[in-house]
């Protein structure tokens, strides 16, 4: 508080772009791979400084420790917490100095106390580390996350795959990607994120969401896809009196069921109406 939080301020840093003891361990269980069962974590896992472009999108980590040690013994731990939260830079102070290491390169580097990178300056070397095009880098900044009135905030994971998502597809340039989450870890939030940021870029226009059943696409469009109500819609039987009907193109999203791309077999009910026509 009296010396690496008043080195960051003087280096540019608002308070709004520091988040301090940044809960890492969100999840409180550890899942044994192979084994039926869970182990309770009783640790907490803290990065001291965690350090944000934007809301939700980080690019550094700091590590704070006493005076009594040195910058390099929380070196390894900044470290640690930048790749769980995947950001190229780690840094740790004592409160003499800033030792910096970049996941990129491997190279470490010793930073005086009053001289520690600016937000603009972390930023480019941020995207030059995602080998973003400078075409790119506006694209990214109009990425923004979705913010709600009641302070909803992704957890650590779910950041970390909505920004894994976004910057492939923003700054890699990529087409197809799968993201794979299990039962109870917020998919349907992520992909909301996910949606609400490719489109805040303009990097996608139209969007199908599918669902094995109508009750999960119903609490999806009332849930967390709420915002987007005004250009969204459910995909209703698209079959009447054995003709196809056109699906209303005055929207941007579109909810459906996997049983209605089964296409046009002769056990298709009305329910199962084929879509393929038109996607």
């Amino acid at each position: 508080t009296r010396l690496i939080l008043p080195a960051l301020q003087r280096a540019g840093w608002s308070s709004s772009q520091i988040l301090a003891e940044y809960n890492l361990k969100a999840d409180r269980f550890r899942i044994v791979p192979d084994q039926n069962k869970t182990y309770k974590e009783s640790s907490r896992t803290r990065a001291d400084y965690v350090l944000f472009h934007s809301t939700n999108v980080p690019v550094a980590v700091l590590e704070a420790k006493s005076a009594a040690k040195t910058a390099e013994e929380g070196l390894d731990q900044a470290i640690t917490y930048a790749k769980m939260l995947d950001v190229p830079f780690a840094y740790a102070c004592a409160g003499d100095k800033f030792v910096e290491y970049n996941l990129k390169t491997g190279l470490q580097r010793t930073i005086p106390l009053t001289a520690f990178p600016t937000p603009a300056d972390l930023w480019r070397r941020w995207c030059q580390a995602r080998e973003v095009s400078p075409e790119n880098e506006k694209t990214l900044e109009d990425a923004l996350y979705y913010t709600s009135i009641d302070g909803k905030v992704p957890r650590y994971y779910q950041m970390t795959a909505i920004n894994k998502v976004v910057n492939a597809v923003v700054a890699d340039r990529r087409k197809r990607l799968l993201l794979v989450m299990a039962t109870g870890t917020g998919k349907t939030y992520t992909a909301f994120q996910i949606v609400w940021r490719l489109k805040k870029a303009g990097v996608v226009k139209n969007v199908l969401y599918l669902a094995d059943r109508n009750q999960l696409v119903d609490q999806t469009l009332v849930g967390d896809f709420a915002p987007f109500s005004k250009i969204q819609t459910k995909i209703r039987a698209l079959k009447k009196d054995g003709a196809v009907k056109k699906i209303d193109r005055n929207f941007e999203i579109y909810f459906g069921l996997y049983q209605q791309l089964k296409g046009n077999g002769d056990n298709t009910s009305e329910d199962d109406a084929v879509v393929t026509d038109y996607y």
